[in-house]
């Protein structure tokens, strides 16, 4: 089973099979930071920027969930921006979204 995917335009490393129920933000949080995946265990939740960037590459292409990001959103605290295929919305940290962890590839982090 492939635990992870790596995108060669950005040399981001995605969580390949992501948990298959929604979270709030901060059970995202903690999910992420308890995550090991071949023995790394760096993981966090993705901006809205990398975010964007999976559904550009379509690396995952029946994904259409909403995702949390770790991007705030600027005028509305306790809300952070959720990405979909679609866009993004800010959503309040107590709703429930799925997760997609992600790391930065150790070879291209040491380029």
């Amino acid at each position: 089973m492939i635990a992870s995917v790596i995108d060669p335009e950005t040399g981001l490393e995605w969580q390949a099979i992501p948990p298959n129920y929604t979270m709030t933000w901060k059970q995202a949080i903690e999910y992420a930071t308890k995550l090991n995946l071949h023995g790394w265990c760096d993981w966090r939740i993705p901006t809205k920027e990398e975010l964007i960037t999976l559904y550009e590459h379509v690396l995952f292409p029946g994904a259409s969930c909403m995702y949390w990001s770790s991007s705030s959103c600027r005028r509305h605290r306790n809300r952070v921006r959720c990405v979909a295929r679609c866009g993004s919305e800010c959503e309040s940290i107590e709703a429930h979204h799925y997760v997609r962890c992600v790391r930065v590839e150790y070879r291209r982090k040491n380029e």
